[in-house]
């Protein structure tokens, strides 16, 4: 028996019941009292910043999510990891890297470049050497006077997930230069220094003598050729009058040893491509793109990055694509999918949604992000997010990324190697206006796309059946509620179930208005009537529900098992 959740996101409503005579087959499912192996909810229980995270897939912690932060609870004093089992419930392994420094029998100290505001990791796993190479930022010992960030970019490894990860140059017994004669002071080289380009690139930087302030180091191996490189941030340096952040991209070495005549710009706020002359007034970037990730898909490559102060409510993730690692990459705009985590104006359950990673497993994406904790106010902690990402067809020839999310709702948890049993199931009604696929295509519409993704139904009463052609395992019914607050429903009259000794009828089920609703009034996306069987074999699933005026479904997902 193939081990699989069967998602039925039947409008994220949660219901109440008035029938109860079937208590023991069912349960509401609600916010408040859900069964965490079926479902999860982003409750922002995991302080920190710029989630760097990886799928081990070998060795003793295989099995296990492991995730690397910007570390506010250690004061970025350096880094904490995580472990997870299903990117939600998040165990500290303790610091994976701090300030290095050690002293031998000889009265020599040798120590790396880093003092504090350790930023944005990111690991990686090299499966020809066996080890964690782990690329970040830090402020320099030797940070000049009246410079409040003196960043570098290093490597640090491991054979281990958690650590501790040292120096490159200390790991590999590269020499150390010597910093201090009389207190016999060895310091280990940050791998990262664009002081070493040649003077005559013309992405050398004149206005410092070739010092880059550099953030947000992010490790990619082209699939297609096995090549290395190192996506990063040149940012802001209003000492020097560098006002904006750009993204960059340089080559590595077979060691991850960088090539400084192989770097190439790759993005400019509010530009569509580097070298238009205008910008576009639709980006809405502020003067920063920061934070990229690199994700390849069907011959394309895909440019995650953030915008806007991270200090700010609009911190958001957008996309652009190229057919090649280095470029030339175009932004796609609102119109065309290309903001793939964001919030308006009136949203209040999540804000400042960027700086993202993307961990893929048993066929499913997830994009793991931080959100200010506080979902009111943007200047509080930040703190850990995930929502499960979809391709589609942006409508103009181009696969995009979609993501269930920003998200505070009630949503199927597939990151434990459960999957959708949704595509083997028919799903027919008697009473659509459009087409019925939307309702298990696995995409919960968060937003207002360009693009059809809901089913619209005519008013009046409508049937949805759904066909398991075989009694399977059903744990939970899930029903996803429109995003448009006008093609919403408040309730479902009756989830007739099939089962294999008798049939099972919930009655009528109410949308929790009240969770769904912010303190403006405003409708939260994602919320579902939700209803979890016990012990329960289902064949078919008939939905009932009566409407006065069109409404729409946004997804039905069944979770449980899939026999053949």
């Amino acid at each position: 028996m193939k081990k699989i959740i069967i998602y039925l996101l039947l409008i994220s409503f949660v219901v109440s019941l008035t029938s109860c005579n079937d208590g023991n087959k069912f349960k509401v499912v609600s916010s408040d009292d859900y069964n965490k192996e079926l479902f999860y909810q982003n409750d922002l229980d995991t302080i920190g910043a710029d989630p760097s995270v990886i799928y081990i897939s070998e060795g003793e912690q295989e099995g296990y999510y492991y995730m690397y932060i910007t570390s506010d609870e250690i004061e970025v004093s350096g880094y904490l990891a995580y472990r997870s089992k299903d990117l939600v419930d998040w165990e500290c392994m303790g610091t994976a890297l701090t300030s290095y420094k050690e002293k031998d029998e000889n009265g020599n100290t040798y120590i790396g470049f880093g003092i504090n505001e350790y930023w944005a990791p990111e690991v990686i796993y090299d499966k020809n050497t066996m080890l964690y190479y782990m690329f970040y930022t830090a402020n320099s010992y030797d940070t000049p006077k009246n410079v409040e960030y003196y960043f570098f970019g290093d490597i640090a490894v491991s054979d281990k997930p958690e650590g501790p990860f040292i120096p490159y140059n200390k790991y590999f017994d590269n020499e150390p230069v010597l910093i201090d004669e009389k207190k016999k002071t060895y310091l280990y080289e940050p791998m990262f220094d664009f002081r070493k380009m040649d003077n005559d690139d013309p992405l050398y930087e004149t206005r410092t003598d070739g010092y880059m302030k550099v953030i947000d180091f992010s490790p990619f191996v082209d699939p297609e050729t096995g090549k290395k490189y190192a996506y990063f941030t040149r940012d802001l340096y209003p000492e020097k009058q560098i006002v904006s952040s750009k993204i960059y991209v340089i080559g590595l070495d077979d060691d991850f040893k960088p090539k400084y005549d192989d770097v190439h710009l790759l993005t400019v706020p509010n530009k569509i491509r580097v070298d238009d002359k205008t910008q576009s007034q639709s980006l809405s970037e502020g003067k920063v793109n920061e934070g990229a990730f690199c994700v390849y898909h069907n011959g394309k490559y895909y440019l995650l990055y953030s915008v806007c102060s991270y200090m700010l409510k609009a911190y958001a993730v957008h996309m652009a694509v190229a057919d090649s690692p280095t470029g030339p990459f175009t932004k796609l705009l609102p119109e065309e999918g290309g903001e793939l985590l964001f919030v308006d104006g009136k949203t209040t359950w999540l804000g400042g949604t960027g700086h993202c990673s993307v961990v893929s497993r048993n066929g499913h994406d997830y994009i793991c992000y931080h959100s200010h904790q506080c979902r009111f106010n943007p200047f509080f902690n930040r703190a850990v997010a995930m929502d499960e990402i979809n391709w589609i067809d942006n409508g103009k020839g181009l696969e995009i990324m979609v993501a269930n999310g920003p998200s505070w709702a009630l949503l199927p948890k597939t990151t434990e190697g459960k999957n959708s049993i949704s595509s083997f199931v028919t799903i027919t009604s008697d009473n659509n206006k459009t087409d019925v696929k939307f309702l298990n295509d696995n995409i919960i519409l968060f937003h207002d796309f360009p693009y059809e993704n809901e089913t619209i139904f005519n008013k009046g009463k409508t049937k949805i059946n759904i066909d398991l052609f075989n009694y399977q395992k059903v744990e939970a019914i899930a029903i996803y509620n429109s995003f448009y607050e006008d093609l919403m429903i408040n309730e479902i009259d009756n989830i007739k179930i099939t089962t294999e000794s008798e049939t099972i009828k919930t009655g009528k089920l109410m949308f929790d208005k009240d969770r769904y609703t912010n303190e403006k009034g405003v409708i939260i996306p994602g919320g579902s009537f939700t209803i979890e069987l016990f012990d329960q074999k289902v064949k078919k699933i008939e939905i009932t529900i009566n409407s006065d005026k069109e409404f729409a479904l946004s997804e039905i997902v069944i979770m449980g098992e899939l026999s053949n």
